[in-house]
């Protein structure tokens, strides 16, 4: 699955099979015995134990887990010490090489960092980590259509996604462990109300996408002293976690800040601009006003979905989906910050992207660039504005205003 370079026709054959595999599977997995449910369910597992044991050839970020948790374990800041600092140097191993961007200091939340010190000891032990994960996930997402009465079958949205079965158990991203936390948070919120908040914490601290759907949360639950309430308690667990690091705050957020300034990968309506107007793309410098600008449009959008009163699910994925349509930087497990939700909403922009954003590999692994040209940024992105203008939007914003 993706392992290695192919031509052309490969890839798009591969591609074709998978996804209308998928398509299949889940349309047609309908009203299914509890028997034939249970086997779909093993098959799901089952699948992500393979995947366990199958190299990492799509990103270099499990490295960098690797590493960072080795230079906590030996009692240094990877906040402050960049891997390639000579200072860490009899730390390094022979995979060192393999780190990008080791002149950069973590960009990870102390959660992960912590995350990474006790389970990234190697690609495997970090991915049966995932793996511990993934079940718990799908654990939750069966839990939550129960409480949501909707179809026992949707887990299959999420339990075969190419995406997350690549992102996750091939590649080993931390969204693994995003995705269980976030889910333990929608689980528990209204139940235990601390354990939610512990969640909700340690999903914020692994990475601060989190903050959108806790945000929405605390709006929708109306009351002033619930939401203090919650707010302290989630600060707390957050400020107890990031002190070990509280000295030297700023540190936490220098490579942050590079990533935001200066990185472009797979974009659509901010590349669109940017050529629009002429920019300078090895100039940072030259379209920074154009993510502000887009960063405002971000926001006012937001605005708008609240107006319409979503529901918590599929305000979530309106929310990603709009910001990666807008991002400078769209990497294919990007989108697994939406991925579980659409078990819940069903937004067929968020599930044809999950599917189309594999196109952005095609690059990579037929020329070994990563640059995409027009034609394939066409087909990664334009059914998926399609999908949302005139399908999802028309559905459950602009009717729900008429009603």
């Amino acid at each position: 699955m993706f392992l290695s370079r192919f031509n052309a026709a490969e890839f798009i054959v591969l591609y074709l099979l998978i996804s209308s595999a998928y398509l299949l599977l889940i349309f047609k997995a309908k009203n299914l015995g509890q028997a034939s449910y249970n086997f779909l369910l093993g098959a799901a597992v089952g699948i992500r134990a393979l995947l366990l044991f199958t190299p990492v050839e799509l990103t270099s970020d499990i490295w960098r887990y690797i590493w960072e948790g080795k230079v906590l374990l030996a009692g240094h800041s990877p906040y402050e010490l960049a891997p390639n600092n000579l200072e860490l140097f009899s730390l390094r191993e022979n995979w060192w090489h393999m780190i990008q961007h080791n002149n950069l200091t973590a960009i990870y939340p102390p959660f992960a960092l912590y995350c990474f010190a006790l389970f990234a000891k190697s690609i495997l032990s970090w991915k049966a980590f995932l793996f511990i994960c993934e079940a718990i996930s799908l654990r939750f997402i069966i839990l939550l259509l129960k409480e949501y009465k909707l179809p026992k079958e949707n887990i299959f949205i999420y339990a075969f996604s190419p995406l997350a079965l690549i992102e996750i158990m091939v590649s080993g991203h931390l969204e693994g462990l995003l995705i269980t936390l976030i889910l333990g948070f929608l689980y528990y919120a209204k139940r235990e109300k601390y354990l939610g908040s512990i969640f909700i914490a340690l999903a914020i601290a692994t990475k601060y996408v989190a903050i959108v759907p806790y945000l929405y949360f605390l709006i929708q639950t109306g009351n002033k002293k619930s939401i203090l309430r919650e707010l302290v308690g989630t600060t707390t667990i957050i400020l107890i976690l990031f002190s070990p690091f509280i000295l030297n705050l700023e540190s936490l957020f220098n490579s942050f800040g590079t990533y935001l300034e200066h990185w472009k990968f797979n974009a659509s309506t901010f590349e669109a601009l940017g050529t629009l107007v002429r920019v300078n793309w090895q100039d940072s410098s030259s379209f920074i006003g154009i993510k502000y600008l887009l960063a405002l449009v971000w926001f006012g959008i937001l605005y708008f979905y609240y107006q319409a009163k979503l529901e918590l699910s599929k305000f979530t994925v309106y929310a990603f989906i709009t910001l990666l349509l807008l991002s400078p930087v769209v990497h294919p497990w990007y989108l697994l910050w939406f991925a579980p939700f659409l078990c819940f909403a069903n937004i067929s922009a968020g599930f044809g992207f999950t599917l189309t954003v594999l196109i952005s590999y095609y690059p990579m692994l037929t020329a070994g660039q990563y640059e995409l040209s027009l034609t394939q940024a066409l087909l990664e992105y334009l059914p998926i504005y399609a999908l949302l203008f005139f399908v999802d939007l028309k559905t459950d914003f602009f009717s729900h205003q008429n009603a």
